[in-house]
Parts: structure tokens; sequence; C-alpha cells
């Protein structure tokens, strides 16, 4: 199978299309990293179910991070909690756990209007 056609179905499988984007994550519970201050990820991309973080932190699958962020142009910050789900060399993919539906709209929304 040529690479564009296994882009393309591993595209069809996902839930929420992927916008990529850097947008800052603030990790608001150290109890993985060790260490005092305020931790912070970049994303790579975004969806309404998820993201991903560049990191080369000490998180592993199964880890649950509760972060906030900000989404450009809207001053509402977001509060969420995610489970890794997958890791590989350049960060982590995080599935969302209890974005609200007013949350999960504005991503949604934010999202689809970039795509």
């Amino acid at each position: 199978m040529s690479k564009k056609k296994e882009n393309e179905s591993i595209i069809e499988k996902r839930r929420y299309p992927r916008l990529p984007i850097k947008i800052k994550f603030y990790q608001h519970d150290n109890e993985l990293i060790k260490g005092d201050g305020l931790l912070h990820f970049f994303s790579k991309n975004l969806s309404c179910g998820g993201v991903y973080l560049k990191c080369d932190s000490s998180l592993s699958p199964g880890n649950i991070l509760h972060m906030d962020f900000k989404l450009p142009e809207n001053d509402q910050i977001i509060t969420v909690s995610g489970v890794i789900i997958r890791k590989d060399p350049e960060g982590v993919g995080v599935r969302f756990l209890t974005l609200t539906i007013d949350e999960f709209e504005t991503v949604e929304s934010f999202v689809n209007s970039r795509l």
C-alpha cells in the first residue's frame, strides 16, 4: 500500500479531525513528574477528542494529566483531564476525558474553522 493511501486510511478511521497547531498546555498536577514549578507542553495537533503533546518526559500510557489551555483569539480557559494513550520519541497522544459540552463545542468550532 502506498504511503498516501495508508495515511488516508488512518485519517478516515479518526473520530475527530486533527488540526496541526502549537498551543501551550499547562499541567497543574505535578504528581507524575518530580520537581517544582509549573509544567507546560506544546501541542503538535488538536482535535475534539484529544491532543498530541511534544515532550521528552517520563510520562507513560495510562497516566492521567490535568491541564489548562486557551485557544488562540479566545480568552476562555479550558480545563481538561486526559489519559495518555500512546507515547513515541517526540511526545504523547492524550485522549480527553472531561471536556464539558460547551468546551467540546468551542474546540470543535475552532478546529473546523481552521481546516
